[in-house]
């Protein structure tokens, strides 16, 4: 056999002996294995996803998931990327100020998703109460509806008071040990509470790049979240679009070219951390395609010892 064929071969050995050694995390309650309470969370890779409640399949363009909220939080998913309109209705909150009452529903741009805020709420919390070692950032995003800052945050304190104490919304980035069994706000609206969205250092070119083009500022993002030994919160997004690509097609792409990414690439040394992080992956289409695959790699490959003992012994 020729030399491209014996590393066929060994890639997928190795790709092989990677995805069996992965197999004793259970997704549905991987930080359990984390036992060091004090750990902040950005010295953890979390696998997430993103536009987490866009399900609605129009011509191929505006879906991003294909799985709910309950099925990505089963499947390792601990980031939710949550893009709420803010919107009257009868059973609303009354809010000071304001006339009619008020509700969030989640959209995608101008899609309506048809999913209110109290069902992904609800979603998470019975996640946790039946996995209590776990947490779940959620970003929060004001989409479309372009009401003042002060009524969309207003909003979301009657949804913090109504399912308190489930929310955590301080600014600075908490301890795993202080944040279990919680939600943690990372806030990208003005004035609402949460780690902002402005603290953190994010990779989202979206509109229109490439794919080979994306993956590479995927992966340099990923290079730099490892060889950052500070307490930042990295979020890398690996989705995109553009004209002849839907979001299906990327996430395709960035499926399999990360998966080998984490496998062959990833470092398992740095000065600074206990572990190397990769911060945040958010991801369009999990549970794909089998990419538990990828999303379990990220859990229990990038913060056990197991992706370090691979590449250590080859």
């Amino acid at each position: 056999m020729n030399n491209n064929g014996n590393n066929i071969d060994e890639k997928s050995k190795i790709d092989h002996q990677t995805e069996r050694s992965l197999s004793i995390w259970t997704p549905n309650a991987w930080m359990g294995h984390l036992h060091d309470d004090n750990r902040l969370l950005s010295h953890i890779t979390i696998p997430g996803t993103h536009e987490s409640c866009a399900h609605r399949n129009i011509s191929g363009l505006v879906q991003c998931q294909s799985l709910s909220i309950s099925d990505q939080l089963q499947l390792g998913i601990r980031y939710l990327d949550i893009r709420c309109h803010a919107k009257t209705n009868d059973r609303g909150f009354i809010i000071d100020g304001y006339e009619d009452r008020w509700i969030f529903d989640m959209h995608h741009g101008i899609i309506n998703e048809y999913i209110v805020f109290d069902k992904v709420v609800n979603d998470c919390r019975n996640f946790l109460k039946a996995n209590p070692s776990e947490t779940i950032l959620m970003s929060i995003k004001q989409e479309q509806s372009k009401e003042p800052d002060e009524l969309f945050n207003a909003i979301f304190k009657h949804y913090k008071d109504k399912y308190f104490p489930l929310f955590h919304d301080d600014r600075q980035i908490p301890k795993l040990g202080d944040v279990r069994g919680k939600i943690v706000i990372i806030s990208r609206n003005k004035g609402l509470s949460g780690i902002a969205w402005t603290s953190m250092d994010i990779e989202d070119h979206y509109d229109n790049p490439e794919k080979k083009e994306k993956y590479h500022l995927v992966v340099n993002h990923l290079e730099e979240a490892l060889k950052d030994s500070e307490d930042t919160l990295y979020l890398t997004n690996t989705s995109a679009y553009s004209g002849p690509d839907f979001t299906l097609y990327y996430a395709f792409y960035m499926y399999k070219n990360l998966k080998d990414w984490l496998i062959h690439t990833y470092q398992p040394e740095h000065p600074g951390h206990d572990k190397p992080t990769l911060g945040i992956v958010a991801m369009d289409f999990v549970g794909r395609w089998n990419n538990g695959d990828v999303v379990s790699l990220l859990y229990e490959g990038c913060n056990s010892d197991k992706m370090s003992d691979r590449l250590g012994s080859n």
